[in-house]
């Protein structure tokens, strides 16, 4: 059986640290995808590049920024609440 998929998916409110738990999947793809020789994509199946990469970085740290703002810690009891 040859796996040909794999999804990975951050559930960034419910993580304490996004923007680390978004780096730490980036890494873990990009390692799982040079071992497989295979590469990234999102989900319309269009390569994943340093930009896209980047911008989804930069929605990370906004969203977590706008959540503290609202007093609203990611990963707290009361993130897992709202974002259920």
């Amino acid at each position: 059986n040859m796996v040909r998929e794999l999804q990975f998916t951050l559930d960034a409110p419910k993580v304490s640290q996004p923007e680390r738990g978004f780096e730490s999947m980036i890494q873990r793809m990009e390692e799982i995808a040079e071992l497989k020789q295979g590469g990234l994509f999102d989900r319309k199946d269009k390569v994943l590049n340093e930009t896209d990469i980047g911008l989804m970085r930069g929605s990370i740290t906004l969203l977590a920024k706008q959540m503290n703002e609202k007093g609203v810690a990611p990963g707290s009891r009361l993130a897992h609440l709202l974002f259920s």
